[in-house]
Formats: C-alpha cells, sequence, structure tokens
C-alpha cells in the first residue's frame, strides 16, 4: 500500500468520516485507487482510534495520516483541504458539522441512515447556500439502483400484482426499515401507473439477524404466478465502491443528489434536469431557493 504522500498531487483529496466496519473498508478501497489521496480519517471524539495513524490502524504500516476526533473537524480541513468527505460514521456527525464542512467547500457523500425530513431540509439549506455539491443516498450500491430500476419497470408493467418487500440485515442495524427499503417502495408506487387505484402503500418486513451484510427482496405476486427480485450484498466493499464513484460524480456537481441521478448520468447516460440558479436535480419536489 502506498503512502499517501507519495501520491500525485493533483489526485482527487478525499477525507473520510467513520471507521467501523464499512468505513474501514472504504479507507481501504481509497487507498488503494492510484486516482485518489486519503488525506483525513475523522472519528468520534471519544474513539480510541484518535491520534493513530490510519495505516496502522487498518492493519499496515504507517501511512502519514493521524485519526482525528470531530472535535478537531475544522482545523483538518483548513490544513488537509480535502474535495470530498465521504461519511460513513452516524447521522449525528453530518447534522452537527454541515455548516462547518459546507462553508469550508467540501463535497457531500453522504452514506448514513436513519436521517429525518428535517434534517435532510437542513442539509439542502446548506449545500445551496455554499454553492457545495452533495450525493445522499441510503443505499449506495450500483445493484440495488438496477432492482430499483427494475422494481419501478415491473410496477409500470404488472397492474393487479401485489408488491411486498423483505429486507434484511445484521442485528446491529438500528434503522429499521432500511432508508433502502423505503427507496425501494418510493419507486414502486413511482412505476404505477394510478397508484391511488392500484397500490397505496408497499409493505416492508424487515429482518435484523447475525451478521447480514445487507439483503432486499421484492416480491410480486399475482393470483397464479409470482415474480421475485433481489439484491444481496456479499461484502462492505461494495459500499466503498459506490461512495467512491459519488465522490468522483460530486466533484463537478453543484447541488443536491440523489445516487439515482449519479447512476442515470453516468451509466445510462441522462443528465438530471437542473436548477439553473443552484445546480440540483429537479427530479426533487421539494426543491427550493434561498433568497
Amino acid at each position: 500500500m502506498v503512502s499517501t504522500h507519495a501520491k500525485e498531487v493533483n489526485n482527487m483529496r478525499i477525507a473520510l468520516a467513520g471507521l467501523g466496519l464499512t468505513g474501514s473498508q472504504a479507507a481501504e478501497y481509497i487507498l488503494a485507487q492510484n486516482d485518489l489521496s486519503l488525506v483525513a480519517a475523522i472519528v468520534s471524539a471519544a474513539s480510541a482510534k484518535i491520534g493513530r495513524d490510519i495505516g496502522e490502524v487498518l492493519g499496515h504500516h504507517p501511512l502519514g495520516v493521524s485519526v482525528t476526533g470531530c472535535r478537531d473537524l475544522a482545523q483538518v480541513l483548513q490544513t488537509q483541504r480535502p474535495r470530498v468527505l465521504i461519511d460513513f460514521s452516524h447521522p449525528s456527525f453530518i447534522q452537527e458539522h454541515i455548516e462547518t464542512l459546507a462553508g469550508a467547500g467540501v463535497h457531500l457523500v453522504i452514506a448514513t441512515t436513519g436521517h429525518q425530513s428535517r434534517d435532510i431540509e437542513r442539509i439542502k439549506y446548506y449545500t445551496q447556500k455554499h454553492h457545495i455539491g452533495t450525493v445522499m443516498t441510503p443505499n449506495i450500491t450500483y445493484g440495488v439502483n438496477v432492482l430499483m430500476i427494475l422494481c419501478k419497470l415491473a410496477a409500470r408493467l404488472m397492474d393487479g400484482y401485489d408488491f411486498e418487500i423483505i429486507e434484511s440485515h445484521h442485528r446491529h442495524k438500528k434503522d429499521s426499515p432500511s432508508g433502502t427499503a423505503h427507496r425501494i417502495a418510493d419507486k414502486i408506487l413511482e412505476g404505477t401507473a394510478a397508484p391511488s387505484d392500484t397500490l397505496t402503500d408497499i409493505p416492508i418486513h424487515s429482518i435484523r439477524a447475525g451478521g447480514i451484510v445487507g439483503d432486499h427482496k421484492v416480491l410480486i405476486c399475482g393470483p397464479h404466478d409470482k415474480i421475485e427480485l433481489r439484491h444481496e450484498s456479499f461484502s462492505r466493499k461494495v459500499f466503498a465502491q459506490g461512495a467512491v464513484w459519488a465522490a468522483k460524480f460530486i466533484e463537478n456537481h453543484r447541488g443536491f443528489y440523489l445516487m439515482e441521478d449519479v447512476f442515470s448520468e453516468t451509466l445510462l447516460g441522462y443528465r438530471a434536469q437542473t436548477c439553473a440558479h443552484c445546480g440540483t436535480s429537479l427530479n426533487k419536489d421539494d426543491h427550493y431557493h434561498i433568497n
């Protein structure tokens, strides 16, 4: 593994919030990329990892980047000058530090779940106020975005069928149902031609057990047949890959985006219609301007 100081100076400079199971996978993945430099790793104020070299935390030789507590975030942003921050920590981190991050001009990839509507509005506010780019997504993987497209198409084609979602995660996941399951349900309703006459709500069943990384299954049942659509994550590396994909997208965009916008533009060749004032995707019903 190459020291971060030995990488090209024109690499995208990445800060990472959170060094749990998924955050550590993200750090490993970022460090392995030739066009990225991990310049900061930020953890909670009570973490025992503060002050240690990120390489040593990951079980490697020192890499020249010390793990920093979130109380020193402003100083880290000033000295390390990250271009994008990827957040795999806890919903409270971005809520406590969004103003500092946006004010420093740092673009954001928010991969945490459990955010309330008022919290999301606050993120949108500071994103627009400071003209940064933000990607916020309940699930950042390529495969889940394909699943959502297929679910929307199935809802359009299979009028009269019942749709139900079963989502499974590890026993420590706090939000239930998952944010991804809610988003899949939204996509099914979007695909239905006349929701008021057919589907008005999609039942979601949640399982929290063992070490399940992530599993989302959609049952599409008629009176005589059934279709199942399913995405299962085998490794947390898939979240790291998605986060880097989103970071490369948002570096050159301004405004608030969902992962489906990243997917549509980079893989399907469809550029989301954006606001001429702030760049935010107009796929959002609640888009607004700050006077």
